[in-house]
Formats: structure tokens, sequence, C-alpha cells
């Protein structure tokens, strides 16, 4: 079997908890056999985004992402509202043909 992992943080909340934080991450790496690839890490870095959230010396804060491409379709499924691009208002046509709405979530169809 193979897992592939995406995203991976270490971050510690004093400076000294650090290294021995990154050598704890590592072990378990080594020990559960799993790889990096170097040309995919960044160290010593003060802040940065990561999977919507910025992360910083103070902490971690959720980022206002832009609009989700999910919006025009349920805003088209729930009010009936289209783009003005009549292109545009075709794609949303076809996306939403696929899809339904679960409470607030956008499900897409499974036709198995």
């Amino acid at each position: 079997m193979e897992v592939y992992v995406d995203d991976m943080l270490v971050k510690s909340p004093e400076r000294a908890d650090h290294i021995k934080n990154l050598v704890e991450a590592f072990s378990l790496l080594q020990k559960y056999n799993m790889k990096l690839n170097p040309s995919k890490c960044t160290f010593r870095v003060l802040s940065d985004r990561f999977l919507g959230y910025l992360v910083t010396q103070r902490g971690i804060e959720q980022i206002d992402e832009d609009p989700s491409w999910q919006d025009p379709i349920i805003d088209y499924l729930v009010n009936g509202n289209q783009p003005t691009d009549k292109s545009e208002a075709r794609k949303v046509q076809q996306k939403a043909a696929i899809c339904y709405m679960q409470g607030d979530k956008l499900i897409r169809r499974s036709y198995f």
C-alpha cells in the first residue's frame, strides 16, 4: 500500500522546543518508512499560508479565502440566480445538473 501525505506542519509554541519537535517528527517519518520530497520542503519560515490558515509566531489564524467555485452553483440551486455571462451561466447549469443541496452543503450526485 502507498499513502501520499500532501502537507505537514511542525510548529512549536516556544523556539527552544522546535528542534525537539522536528526530531520527533522526523523520527516518526523514519519509523513508518515515510519519505519527504526535499524540493517541496521549507524550513525556517516565520509565517506562511498553510491550508487556508496563516501560521505566524502569534499562532494560527483562519484566512478569508476568495469565493469558492461552489458559490455560483449553490446560488443557482438555492435562489435560481445565474451569472449574466451566457457562457458562465451554461457552465453553472451543467454543474448544477449533477449536484444537489443537502442542508448547506453542495453534494455531487452518484449514479452507482
